[in-house]
């Protein structure tokens, strides 16, 4: 019988231990209060895609300048966010425009690994002067990372790119560690 409750308190002690010395993850902060989020992205510095170049927002927009070419960025809107082991990321679109005739669209990733820090970690292209409706996220398969599926409105292949973006289609990434793979 001493043997028993013995081996008894021997493994509760031994259970006792491992779940103290267990590793644990840093806990996500709440949810994102989009409406206190979005004020933090109109001011957010980002790297603007296909050009070397980071530049701060003031009310959601900024002006640059890359060698000979001077353009605008904007922040269009906040779609969507995703909860993951260690903060937050926040899916958006960056509207960039380099001076020529086109107005590229980019789905933008930041990560918010705490309430007071944001950082842009990843820009991946949607399309040009296409109007994007709608970026939803989605658990990913088996549980790696996740997905993010783009609505966008965009033209015919032979239509002219004044045209009106009229033909919907979906475009599908995966985020792994904060970054956007297609």
């Amino acid at each position: 019988m001493r043997r028993a409750i013995y081996v008894l308190v021997v493994l509760a002690v031994a259970a006792v231990m491992y779940y103290i010395s267990r590793p644990r993850s840093a806990a996500p902060p709440n949810p994102p209060d989009m409406a206190l989020v979005e004020p933090v992205l109109d001011s957010a510095t980002v790297r603007v895609p296909e050009y070397d170049v980071t530049v701060k927002l003031s009310d959601g927009h900024a002006e640059f300048e890359s060698g000979p070419v001077r353009g605008t960025v904007a922040m269009d809107e906040v779609f969507a966010h995703m909860r993951t082991e260690t903060g937050y990321d926040i899916l958006g679109v960056l509207q960039v425009s380099g001076g020529g005739s086109g107005t590229f669209s980019y789905l933008v990733l930041f990560y918010r690994p705490t309430p007071d820090s944001l950082e842009h970690r990843d820009s991946i292209l949607l399309g040009d002067r296409v109007k994007v409706r709608d970026i939803r996220t989605e658990d990913g398969p088996g549980g790696n990372g996740y997905q993010v599926v783009a609505t966008v409105l965009d033209r015919r292949e032979n239509e002219p790119m004044s045209a009106p973006p009229t033909v919907e289609q979906e475009m599908a990434f995966t985020v792994n560690g904060h970054r956007l793979v297609q």
